[in-house]
């Protein structure tokens, strides 16, 4: 596939899960009670993905590399504090007081982790500039 088919593929893949970060992270603060500063970086988290994949697809062919990169790296970090949070009560010597919330959603957590380095590896694939042809 070319480049132009994997930025519109992470565009499109980043429009919808930053409406479904977004969701999400408004139910998971409805159920369990999140502070208004972890749903703040939650929502910039959604609101970059949404943003750079929309400018992304508006921009074409010339696409907005450069911004899925910048949002998915801020997701990434987002995603690696939301983990490392969970395992240190979880996975941690002396667990830390009961959360309020089951394993599963640690577990939905690590996954949604998971995608988020793929797209971030994708991001990074595509931001560095093309090689000029050689001759």
């Amino acid at each position: 596939m070319t480049r132009a088919v994997w930025e519109r593929f992470l565009a499109w893949s980043s429009i919808v899960l930053g409406g479904l970060l977004f969701v999400g992270e408004s139910a998971y603060g409805l159920r369990y009670g999140e502070t208004a500063a972890g749903l703040i970086i939650d929502y910039l988290a959604a609101g970059l993905l949404c943003y750079a994949g929309a400018q992304s697809l508006w921009r074409r062919p010339h696409g907005a590399a450069g911004l899925l990169f910048g949002a998915w790296s801020y997701a990434l970090c987002d995603a690696y504090r939301a983990i490392h949070w969970r395992a240190v009560h979880y996975l941690g010597a002396d667990a830390a007081e009961p959360i309020g919330e089951p394993l599963g959603v640690f577990m939905a957590i690590v996954a949604a982790g998971g995608l988020t380095v793929f797209f971030f590896g994708l991001s990074l694939v595509l931001v560095h500039p093309r090689r000029a042809p050689s001759g």
